[in-house]
């Protein structure tokens, strides 16, 4: 992750329970300072997180048996956001946030700007999602009920990007025309647990009889304990849910409707899920 002083963060997981590995590290865009990195690690029998500068260099680093490794590293002088004549971009904002266009403005960086790019991390990528020559964008061909963690840079003439705005994180909203609706609702809740009871109807002018729902947890602390009126698993963050045989009609234009709820585990927050597909279909969410 590029951080907002023109360091980079890269953060390293080695999965395997009894064996070291080496990793050669190379760079898009970013080239390192001579010199060692910042090195934090956890690994078992550490004391939390360990300061383990030493153990690596720009180029490479070893990692520890099941471990989680985080290397800080400094910009080479005159390359990245340091080279940049112009500054970091106001935090942006929404104003205006539909089922898959975003629009958002921010406050103009200072310097001679050539235009804004707002990017995005997707896992150890960075996608770019949208530029302009001014201070506002829509972004489009967003996901419906999807959620976003945004940040704005500037580049000036020469081509140099300065460093990011504060990120914006925004969900897309649901189609409102959709022939599908579900409401979901946490019943209870005791801090590391919860019950939620979700309702599906069929608001199309077509039957449905046999139905799939499909949604995936916010956090990555959420899980799937156990259901009732329904066939839920889990794996991992995506829930796949079916009818049990005795619930599969769904009647065309808000005919009936199927309940079934579910216990759930969460370890931290237990943000409520933005969007559920029946069929193939983004369904519209309700309250």
């Amino acid at each position: 992750m590029l951080r907002s002083d023109g360091d980079l963060g890269v953060l390293l997981l080695n999965k395997s329970s009894g064996t070291e590995h080496t990793v050669d590290l190379r760079y898009l865009g970013f080239t390192a300072a001579s010199g060692t990195p910042e090195v934090q690690r956890w690994a078992p029998g550490d004391d939390g997180l360990v300061d383990a500068t030493g153990t690596a260099t720009a180029d490479s680093v070893t990692l520890a048996p099941y471990s989680i490794t985080v290397l800080t590293l400094h910009p080479k002088s005159g390359t990245g956001s340091a080279a940049a004549t112009v500054g970091a971009p106001g935090t942006p904002r929404t104003t205006a946030v539909g089922a898959g266009t975003v629009g958002l403005t921010w406050p103009a960086a200072t310097g001679t700007v050539d235009r804004y790019e707002v990017y995005e991390q997707l896992g150890t990528n960075i996608q770019l999602l949208g530029s302009s020559t001014g201070t506002s964008v829509t972004l489009s061909n967003l996901p419906a009920g999807s959620r976003h963690t945004v940040e704005v840079l500037a580049r000036d003439r020469a081509g140099h990007l300065s460093r990011p705005s504060a990120p914006l994180t925004f969900t897309t909203t649901t189609p409102d025309d959709s022939t599908c609706t579900v409401s979901y609702q946490v019943t209870s809740g005791w801090g590391n647990g919860f019950v939620s009871d979700v309702v599906v109807s069929n608001v199309g002018p077509a039957d449905i009889d046999g139905w799939t729902l499909t949604f995936d947890w916010p956090s990555a602390g959420q899980s799937l304990s156990s259901s009732w009126n329904a066939n839920v698993t889990g794996d991992g963050r995506h829930v796949h849910v079916t009818n049990t045989g005795t619930n599969a009609e769904l009647a065309p234009n808000g005919g009936n409707s199927v309940t079934f709820g579910f216990v759930g585990a969460n370890d931290g927050a237990n943000p409520s899920p933005t969007s559920f597909t029946l069929n193939g279909t983004v369904c519209r969410t309700v309250s």
